[in-house]
């Protein structure tokens, strides 16, 4: 659940990205009950990935964006979540 949780949250993250982006490039990250869910941080080293943490600052994973827009999202020990694609959520990966 958690991780159909985190990405969903990808997904209203790059669907809203500009709206949301918060200091140095770091967006804030808000549940559809508008509870803060966390943030995620652009990678210094790779323009493309954002590494996402939770609400009380830990580590959960990452997502890294093509040039269409279409996000790939790994939990915090690199194993595939899911995508999103053209501004939708594909279903998560078993």
């Amino acid at each position: 659940m958690r991780r159909l949780t985190l990405t969903a949250t990808v997904a209203v993250l790059l669907a809203a990205g500009p709206a949301l982006a918060g200091q140095e490039g770091e967006t804030r990250l808000y549940g559809p009950s508008g509870e803060y869910q966390g943030r995620a941080t652009p990678d210094a080293a790779n323009p493309r990935q954002k590494s996402l943490y939770g609400p009380h600052g830990e580590y959960r994973g990452r997502a890294m964006v093509d040039d269409q827009g279409n996000a790939r999202v790994y939990d915090q020990h690199g194993k595939y979540i899911g995508r999103t694609t053209g501004g939708r959520m594909t279903d998560p990966k078993k």
